[in-house]
């Protein structure tokens, strides 16, 4: 079950903080949570630390993990959605780096422990601007010509428009 999720955005204007500003200090806040994300991921249940308790301590150990990581996953939601409606209201909106159907080939792919292939090619089904982290990064969303489905963040990805 997908939670819809609702914030109360702030209005940019000319009296209040800048939309720099609030992109800013989300980023900052999304980049935490992504260490957060990271650390929990390093603190998560190890069987072997629960053998020897009564049965179902491991199991309850998980979902009490599961739910650290839940709730988690909801505040980055929650700063994805209010750094898209802060965006909203810019004036000076970066447009996208590629449009829908563009044909690209993978330049190079970074951080990723399936990695595609270098020189792959793929056709962009979508192009948004992600403002959690130092960025901008745009979110290239590509149906690969080998079946796979795996979207870049670029940067660091790197791909070029191909014809």
């Amino acid at each position: 079950m997908t939670k819809r999720i609702t914030i109360t955005p702030p209005t940019v204007h000319l009296n209040g903080t800048s939309a720099d500003e609030l992109e800013r200090q989300v980023e900052q806040a999304g980049s935490a949570c992504y260490r957060l994300m990271r650390a929990l991921s390093d603190a998560a249940p190890n069987g072997r630390d629960y053998y020897v308790q009564p049965d179902g301590a491991f199991m309850k150990a998980c979902e009490q993990h599961a739910s650290r990581v839940d709730r988690v996953r909801l505040v980055l939601d929650e700063l994805l959605a209010l750094s898209d409606a802060i965006a909203e209201q810019r004036d000076d909106r970066d447009p996208p780096v590629f449009a829908k159907s563009d044909r690209v080939e993978l330049v190079s792919m970074s951080d990723d422990p399936d990695p595609i292939a270098t020189g792959a090619k793929g056709t962009v089904v979508g192009c948004e601007r992600v403002a959690l982290g130092p960025g901008p990064y745009w979110q290239v969303s590509v149906d690969w010509d080998d079946g796979r489905t795996l979207s870049l963040c670029c940067p660091p990805d790197r791909v070029r428009r191909t014809t």
